[in-house]
């Protein structure tokens, strides 16, 4: 059974590992990771940033975080979400799970992140 919480101060080194786990982040990228974590544990709901450890990847429990988001967002009068990804091929599982979950690429920000390595802005209207 999985319950979806507020993240806790001592959940931060978990995150580091599944961050680095992921094997998709730069050394860099992962200082700027946990720059956000510490920004969601100083700043609460006022950030939002979602992860899933690798080994639970593929068990729907990404699907159950973001239909938790959607619902919340939709509570707060919210109607619209963007999701921020790389357009490098090691994020092609998580971009095909933003389009099956019914997200659309908005916007492409040609080498955003370096050469060759694009954003891609994915949005969904919850209303």
């Amino acid at each position: 059974d999985v319950r979806i919480r507020p993240l806790h101060r001592e959940d931060r080194s978990r995150i580091r590992d599944v961050v680095i786990a992921s094997g998709k982040f730069t050394p860099v990228e992962i200082a700027v990771a946990m720059e956000l974590v510490d920004e969601a544990l100083t700043r609460g709901e006022l950030s939002g940033y979602i992860v899933v450890d690798p080994a639970s990847q593929g068990k729907g429990f990404g699907r159950r975080l973001l239909d938790f988001v959607e619902k919340d967002v939709v509570a707060r009068r919210g109607r619209m979400l963007l999701i921020e990804t790389s357009s490098q091929q090691t994020y092609d599982a998580a971009i095909r799970f933003y389009q099956r979950s019914g997200y659309e690429i908005a916007a492409r920000i040609k080498n955003f992140y370096r050469v060759g390595d694009d954003k891609l802005v994915f949005s969904k209207e919850l209303t």
